[in-house]
């Protein structure tokens, strides 16, 4: 006779969890890191998506110790979930490599706190498709110091205009 607990899933209770990405932006072959931030966890399924689709998209890359990749609508890599129920880390990265599609991205898991208590939906920022990075201009990263320090950035101006000179 088989034993099941109980599960207890917590979708209006705050989450413990956060699923993180280094940038606001995609691009096509463009690696992603997508981060797992908070208390250690046992389980895990992560997948990318699009709002009005549950089809995973893109496909993920060497999986983190104790996950391993989950063939979701076709895709082998469409998702990572957990090879076992080892404890994983308090900031665990996953890469992730978008597709060419235009649509807004964004992360959806489930993290499983112990093997019946777990949270779904489990959301990131949505991520929007970004432009080919141009050379020797300002980024969206340095173009806020010209915005918050315009003095300063008048101040190198005037140096490289006497150096220049």
């Amino acid at each position: 006779m088989s034993m099941h607990v109980p599960a207890t899933c917590h979708p209006h209770r705050p989450t413990l969890w956060a699923v993180l990405v280094n940038t606001g932006t995609f691009q096509p072959g463009k690696a992603i890191t997508v981060t797992i931030s908070g208390p250690e966890y046992r389980g895990v399924l992560l997948e990318a998506r699009t709002d009005g689709s549950t089809n995973a998209l893109g496909s993920w890359q060497h999986p983190a110790p104790d996950t391993k990749f989950l063939q979701c609508t076709g895709n082998p890599q469409g998702a990572i979930t957990h090879a076992n129920t080892n404890l994983k880390g308090e900031s665990t990265a996953y890469s992730w490599m978008p597709p060419d599609s235009t649509s807004p991205v964004y992360f959806m898991a489930t993290v499983a706190q112990q093997c019946a208590v777990f949270w779904v939906n489990v959301r990131s920022a949505a991520l929007k498709r970004g432009k080919p990075e141009s050379l020797g201009l300002a980024t969206e990263g340095n173009a806020g110091m010209a915005k918050e320090k315009p003095v300063l950035l008048l101040g190198i101006c005037f140096l490289m205009i006497l150096v220049l000179a």
